[in-house]
């Protein structure tokens, strides 16, 4: 077998690896400073304005430093995007 979907998620996490937050959803990720992430597959099913919102925040913040209004503010557009994907992947 090659890839790492087969693996079970302690196995992922020795070999420094995250799976995508949608669950039965196969892709994983190298873990680097985060610790959950989302395929680019399932993150488009995230409304436009949204996806564009997260990415302007973060832009934000790569240029002027991640001030805690920032991280708060982060925090909220990706945990909304989150349970937004996950909702529509499931079919809900």
């Amino acid at each position: 077998m090659t890839g790492y979907a087969h693996l079970s998620d302690s196995e992922l996490s020795r070999l420094g690896r995250l799976r995508c937050g949608v669950p039965g959803c196969r892709r994983t990720f190298r873990a680097d400073g985060c610790d959950e992430r989302v395929c680019g597959r399932h993150w488009r099913l995230a409304d436009r304005r949204l996806r564009r919102l997260v990415t302007k925040v973060r832009a934000k913040a790569r240029r002027l430093g991640w001030s805690a209004q920032l991280i708060a503010l982060d925090q909220r557009l990706w945990t909304k995007g989150k349970a937004q994907v996950i909702e529509r992947a499931m079919g809900l």
